[in-house]
């Protein structure tokens, strides 16, 4: 708490120079836009600011950011012109993290960094495991592949994309008071489950392309 308060001097300190705009502000750091020929008065302001709060500032230059909100958003670091991906656009995960349909984050950038149609990078994206998704369920609950009010039982922990010609794939859930209760994933979509793939780097023919483009 004591952080955020501090930063929040620190912006208010920002404010003071005219035609600075505060583009977002967290608990550990905030983005801002200023005028090239103010760069002397902010590094100023640093420099108050940290005498006062006996803390450190870094600071790292942007050519341009795309923003969904405060948590997720991509930055351009001018030095070097790498890509900064927060949250919903970070798709270089660690094993242990949620690796579901990566062609969606992946053309969202290629769509706002380098203005590739959304469509035609993921009509021409050949990684079929970026297009796979996952879910999983608690031993109490189950899964369900339904088609013509016909229910099959698959594991609690399922890996699958949204097909053409697939299944509803509903979590059925213990009951709060009578009836168990039932949730579709991907509510109006069907699904395949593709637990047992290839790995020959072969794409699913039967892919709705329009559920990932949507998701975009």
């Amino acid at each position: 708490l004591n952080g955020q308060l501090l930063l929040c001097i620190l912006v208010e300190e920002l404010l003071a120079l005219s035609d600075l705009k505060i583009i977002q502000a967290n608990t550990d750091g905030i983005s801002f836009k200023f005028k090239r020929e103010d760069y002397p008065k902010v590094k100023k302001i640093y420099s108050l600011w940290e005498k006062l709060t006996g803390l450190e500032l870094e600071e790292t230059h942007y050519s341009s950011m795309y923003i969904r909100d405060v948590n997720n958003y991509l930055a351009i670091v001018t030095d070097d012109g790498s890509v900064k991906r927060k949250g919903a656009y970070e798709y270089l995960r660690g094993w242990s993290q949620n690796q579901s349909m990566l062609v969606v984050r992946k053309a969202a950038e290629a769509h706002l960094v380098s203005g590739i149609k959304i469509e035609d990078f993921i009509k021409n994206h050949d990684d079929p495991f970026d297009f796979y998704l996952a879910t999983k369920v608690p031993r109490s609950s189950k899964l369900i592949m339904r088609r013509d009010d016909i229910d099959t039982l698959t594991q609690n922990t399922c890996r699958y994309y949204v097909s053409n010609t697939g299944h509803e794939l509903i979590k059925i859930m213990p009951p709060l008071k009578v009836d168990p209760r039932e949730f579709q994933v991907e509510a109006g979509w069907l699904v395949t489950l593709a637990n047992k793939v290839k790995v020959d780097g072969s794409m699913p023919t039967d892919l709705n392309l329009n559920y990932f483009i949507e998701q975009a």
